[in-house]
């Protein structure tokens, strides 16, 4: 069969292979076919967790030792490929010998454990780049043949590459959009999830509860600092981060999803206790205004024999800083509350002296 023939075949091939893994099956069964004498057609991809490249498919007389070679950027042949973004034409032994010369020690037993421990004669290696970002790359050795592979043979390899990349580029495409509606589902399901647990109790301490069934495998718990040890998510309240939720492991996507839900729902109910605090503290204020005004004196507020202390609390600093603290004293002093209020006077120190005489 002919090279156009071959590349016809394979092209209509790319068209209706599914999914990434069936793409480069036929990408390895074509090199075989197009290029004479391949004993190995080999395909390595990245894998970014591990952070090292990895057979992924092969085709001729494959053993599993090669499956356990796990190669750094810049290791051996394929390694320096992807890094480099390069194609590498070996003509000789002693060249593909060379350029294998940094290979661990570890790789390299598995390595020579697949070949059976054959020279390798020739061998070429290129790089399958997507979007400016090498994903894999493409390896054929001649074990068997002395013959070494030629320039011929890569522009062969190089035109079928191209359908080869059509293809994949279009199945990233579909792999990037169906992760980003399954993240949209996740994030809905998220947030209803912690809607019904603010119209349930309107409480913090609730939603970090529902949020530990979501996260069986570490602990969650509400912090006021990040702990930079473990993963800390922002609470964002009235534009701050005033509370983070500390989650003890790495999260996946999806939790991550759901660490972060959780903290918008925590930072709405925030907001809500912070409008309600400020809307008793202006309520307070106009009465106690009027009562200065008016000589009210008869109000609840003041309701109270003439030898009982009055304690008058000046705090300095923000208003945000200034109703955290009136929420600690109220906690603290329960008995007190209702003995006394905290008042916002406007302007400087001298005026709001001035007004209290």
């Amino acid at each position: 069969m002919n090279h156009e023939t071959l590349l016809l075949d394979a092209s209509r091939a790319f068209l209706k292979a599914q999914g990434m893994n069936e793409i480069l099956s036929v990408l390895t069964r074509s090199v075989a076919a197009l290029v004479k004498d391949a004993d190995m057609v080999l395909v390595y991809t990245y894998d970014h967790d591990k952070q090292v490249l990895q057979l992924t498919r092969g085709e001729g007389d494959i053993s599993h030792q090669l499956y356990q070679v796990a190669f750094c950027p810049g290791e051996s042949i394929t390694g320096f490929v992807y890094m480099n973004q390069t194609t590498m034409l070996l003509r000789q032994p002693s060249d593909v010998e060379q350029a294998m010369a940094n290979m661990s020690a570890s790789n390299r037993l598995s390595y020579l454990a697949g070949v059976s421990h054959q020279t390798v004669h020739s061998s070429f290696s290129i790089p399958i780049i997507i979007n400016d970002s090498c994903i894999a790359t493409l390896t054929a050795n001649r074990l068997t043949h002395p013959t070494p592979f030629t320039e011929k043979d890569l522009e062969l390899v190089m035109e079928l590459l191209d359908y080869a990349k059509f293809a994949l580029e279009k199945e990233i495409q579909m792999q990037h959009a169906t992760f980003v509606i399954n993240d949209y589902q996740i994030k809905v399901e998220a947030k209803r999830y912690f809607q019904q647990a603010l119209s349930e109790s309107g409480d913090a301490d609730h939603v970090v509860r529902l949020l530990r069934r979501r996260l069986p495998n570490g602990s969650v718990y509400l912090s006021e600092h990040p702990i930079h040890q473990h993963h800390s998510t922002p609470i964002r309240f009235h534009q701050q981060h005033t509370e983070w939720l500390v989650y003890t492991n790495q999260p996946h996507q999806t939790e991550a999803i759901y660490l972060e839900e959780a903290a918008s729902a925590i930072g709405l109910l925030r907001t809500f206790e912070y409008q309600k605090i400020e809307e008793d503290l202006l309520k307070d204020e106009k009465e106690f205004a009027d009562s200065l005004e008016n000589h009210h004196y008869d109000l609840a507020f003041w309701d109270m024999p003439s030898n009982t202390p009055v304690v008058c609390l000046v705090m300095c600093g923000s208003k945000g800083n200034q109703l955290k603290e009136y929420q600690t004293l109220q906690k603290l002093f329960v008995d007190l509350q209702h003995r006394w209020k905290l008042i916002f006077y406007k302007g400087s120190y001298q005026q709001n002296a001035e007004n209290i005489r």
